[in-house]
């Protein structure tokens, strides 16, 4: 009679497992345990935005053209500017005017010995990225551009042609 009630008892120790599997599962949900779990993997789901935004150039168009101080020469160039956020792109756009008058400002300490050699390009980039950044923040912009560079750069007239 012994092995008859061992037998007996080996049925209702498996439903009663299986009932406590199940009801440890309701009480893990409702203190949120699984909640997280499922959080957890949606979150590894969700689509990596890069750390680093791609760079943007914006081109000023047309050329600026300014007189190069103490001589008849003029200078022609085109000018872009790079940025990583998209709101400056935006900005520079809007505040096209404006920057444009400050890029000539920023040229108005060239002189023509200067600006032929690649130090002196280099130094009006300088100073065109700083005017141009100036602009945006005294405009109420936010961001900066990171760079500016020349897609033209033309002198005409000067010591040269006389």
């Amino acid at each position: 009679m012994k092995r008859g009630i061992k037998l007996a008892l080996v049925p209702v120790a498996a439903v009663l497992v299986i009932g406590l599997g199940a009801a440890g599962g309701v009480v893990f949900s409702r203190d949120g345990v699984a909640a997280a779990v499922e959080s957890d993997v949606r979150a590894d789901a969700a689509p990596v935005v890069p750390a680093v935004l791609p760079v943007q150039f914006y081109a000023f168009d047309p050329p600026l053209t300014v007189n190069i101080r103490d001589t008849d020469a003029v200078l022609q160039a085109g000018v872009s500017v790079s940025t990583r956020d998209p709101k400056v792109l935006d900005a520079l756009r809007r505040d096209d005017p404006a920057l444009r008058s400050a890029m000539i400002l920023a040229f108005g300490d060239a002189s023509e010995a200067a600006d032929m050699t690649d130090a002196g390009k280099q130094q009006l980039l300088g100073a065109i990225t700083g005017a141009v950044n100036r602009q945006l923040a005294a405009d109420g912009y936010t961001g900066h551009v990171d760079a500016a560079y020349f897609t033209d750069f033309i002198v005409q007239g000067g010591s040269d042609d006389q």
